[in-house]
């Protein structure tokens, strides 16, 4: 009962939606039946990886995302960006998206980092995005009145949206949740109620629910801010405004101008390409994956040649074809290249050409595509197409694609899995090598690790970041010449990389050059003041130098910047205990231990301090603590002997050295400790 009423007008979000869809439609076994299997088909295929470790930009985000962990606190959500810098310095990436920032904070205070919760609330926004999917194809084709059926047509797009393998790097679910509900509530249609068109949402004013739903979606990530455009710009595809051929021409002129730009349209057609066939995907594109075109007999123009003749042959189609067919065209093109656009480098220049993570959105547009192009053949030939060869063949890509899904979502279990497979796509990408050397690094494969380095540097020989690396893998193997020279080739390709300076300053501090390394230690500061490492690595080098004060203030400094610096509150605590400040010790401790309660080592000094201080219960209480800490650990067992002899309790004594020369029979102290105190124990006996 689809009304087929012509509108004389583009309608506005306060009078969208045909006058005979304005009753709710009842939801009935097959329709639960239908969201039910979306949302199996939406989660299946991502289930491999829900147990994977954090992967590439996960771990500053959310590891050493400060805001994250709750070492700072949470009003710096509003201050700093996506990755935990403070959006005026100069460090800063300025992605702004403190909605998600504010899920991974709740995910940590919930538990923690374990990488299951944060993995199955994307398994979850998928699911749920999925659903909303199926709701908008239903509200378009029922906008449209004609074409496809809504019900059929609108399964198919989402179950392709569900098992679409592009979607495993997806950056953007908790944007599109947003941007999805955004587009709902300004065609007039709430994704429960189909066709309904209220003023107000619960008790907010409509106008207001949709302000708010697209800074949510900002919010979350940049490219919500395409929401308010797509449904501008899907009002008036959906307001069957016909195109005249000259309109059209002209925008084909319009296209052939963007165009010019073949490297990026180059980029534009493999975007594309990554949607329609998603068979060599690739976390990073940068780099060496795509030589530039300088020359007009490389084969690659073709893609472009491909993209110009498509949105050409798509404007004449536009203006040639019927009118509910226009409207799915134009309506399709809207959902696919409006969001695409911030990431496009057509209106702002940003860091990459072509990337994953942000085609989440416009895949929307190119799954609706496919089920209006099946039905398109159907309609076309309707006596030649078997229906259930159709449908069987329809299927059979379904399960392919859930396949490719499940299988490139394995791949992104592990970092060492990822840039392993991925190196087969792009073997020429310097950063694949560069991500996968630091990977080898902190597994001990060193050599490995040394040969990948290498090979980012001939690839790109200005990569300061693959220098910085190799320079600090020679230092810890003790080539520190050769560390150097690359820490200060760093250096010199990129002057203000805070990290490098440091790295530099403790190469120069091993290598006994300490008036430079201060030098390099003092530049690193500078640029990047609120750096925990690079106080806590000046501290190190003052203490060195035998100046203890300006070594406890550097670690004073290290651990305001970062409370759970395990090493800066070590070296501070055992200096302050060295200069007879226990006071200061005990002072700490509470602050000390919220933010690292399994550290053994700030147990020990502060049971030493206790005892020192004479507070004996005090002191036994933090001693065992740090041997249940580190049962393993032959100085603790010997620290508690060393009470138990000074408490006259020689039998716990006894048993405490014994216990440390078990585990370590080397410590000669220990054994004269033990000596002296047996024969104490049986004086008294």
């Amino acid at each position: 009962n689809m009304s087929r009423k012509k509108r004389s007008r583009p309608a506005t979000p306060e009078s969208s939606g045909d006058s005979g869809l304005h009753q709710k439609q009842p939801i009935d076994g097959s329709t639960v039946l239908s969201i039910l299997s979306l949302v199996a088909l939406a989660t299946v295929p991502f289930l491999p990886s829900i147990d994977g470790e954090f992967i590439f930009d996960d771990r500053r985000t959310i590891v050493e995302n400060g805001v994250v962990r709750g070492t700072k606190p949470l009003s710096e959500i509003l201050t700093t960006d996506y990755w935990g810098d403070v959006l005026a310095s100069k460090a800063s990436h300025k992605s702004y998206r403190p909605l998600t920032t504010l899920t991974f904070w709740l995910n940590h205070r919930l538990h923690g980092l374990w990488t299951p919760g944060y993995h199955a609330v994307n398994i979850a926004l998928h699911a749920i995005n999925t659903v909303l999917v199926h709701r908008l194809a239903t509200v378009i084709g029922r906008r449209i009145a004609s074409g496809p059926p809504p019900d059929y047509g609108a399964w198919t797009a989402a179950a392709a949206f569900a098992v679409h393998p592009v979607h495993v790097e997806a950056a953007e679910l908790l944007s599109a949740l947003f941007f999805l509900a955004t587009v709902f509530l300004y065609l007039g249609s709430e994704p429960g109620a189909v066709g309904t068109e209220p003023t107000t949402l619960g008790t907010l004013p409509r106008s207001k629910a949709y302000a708010t739903l697209v800074v949510f979606s900002v919010a979350s990530k940049e490219q919500g801010i395409t929401a308010p455009i797509v449904c501008v710009a899907l009002e008036w595809a959906l307001s069957g405004r016909r195109i005249s051929i000259r309109r059209a021409a002209s925008n084909v002129v319009l296209v052939a101008i963007l165009a010019t730009l073949i490297n990026y349209a180059h980029y534009w057609s493999y975007s594309l390409s990554l949607l329609i066939f998603p068979s060599s995907l690739c976390f990073d594109y940068s780099m060496g994956c795509f030589a530039p075109i300088i020359s007009l007999a490389d084969y690659r123009i073709l893609t472009t040649v491909t993209l110009l003749v498509v949105s050409a042959a798509a404007l004449v189609l536009v203006a040639t074809v019927s009118e509910p067919m226009r409207r799915w065209i134009l309506s399709i093109a809207v959902i696919t290249v409006v969001p695409f656009l911030p990431a496009s480098n057509l209106l702002v220049t940003v860091g990459f050409t072509v990337a994953e993570r942000v085609l989440y959105l416009p895949s929307i547009g190119v799954c609706l595509a496919l089920f209006v192009v099946v039905y398109g053949i159907q309609n076309r030939f309707p006596r030649s197409i078997d229906k259930s060869m159709m449908r069987s063949l329809g299927w059979t890509v379904l399960v392919i694609a859930a396949a490719m899904c499940a299988q490139r979502s394995s791949h992104w279990r592990s970092s060492i899995s990822l840039f392993s497979k991925d190196l087969a796509v792009c073997p020429n990408n310097a950063k694949i090598h560069y991500n996968l050397g630091k990977v080898l690094a902190d597994m001990g494969a060193s050599r490995e690790a040394e040969q990948r380095y290498r090979e980012a540097l001939r690839l790109h020989p200005a990569y300061e970041s693959a220098l910085n690396n190799l320079g600090n893998l020679l230092e810890a193997s003790g080539r520190t010449t050769d560390a150097e020279e690359y820490l200060a080739e760093a250096i010199r390709v990129a002057p203000s990389f805070a990290a490098a300076w440091m790295n530099l300053g403790i190469a120069q501090m091993r290598a006994g050059k300490y008036n430079m390394s201060e030098a390099s230690l003092a530049h690193s500061i500078a640029l990047r003041p609120n750096s925990a490492e690079a106080h806590f690595n000046l501290g190190v080098l003052q203490l060195r130098q035998r100046r203890q004060s300006a070594a406890r203030a550097a670690w004073i400094d290290a651990t305001s910047l970062d409370p759970a610096h395990a090493r800066a509150w070590s070296n501070l605590f055992v200096l302050l205990d060295e200069m007879e400040r226990c006071d200061e010790v005990i002072e700490l401790s509470h602050t000390a231990c919220y933010h690292n309660p399994s550290l053994s080592t700030l147990r020990l000094s502060m049971g030493t301090c206790y005892a020192k201080r004479g507070d004996f219960l005090d002191a036994e209480r933090e001693l065992r603590r740090a041997v249940q800490l580190a049962p393993t650990s032959a100085i603790y067992h010997a620290n508690l002997g060393v009470l138990y002899q000074r408490w006259h309790r020689y039998d716990d004594a006894v048993r405490a050295y014994s216990t440390a020369l078990d585990l370590d029979p080397a410590i000669g102290s220990v054994r004269d400790n033990l000596e002296t105190t047996r024969k104490r124990l049986n004086s008294t006996r």
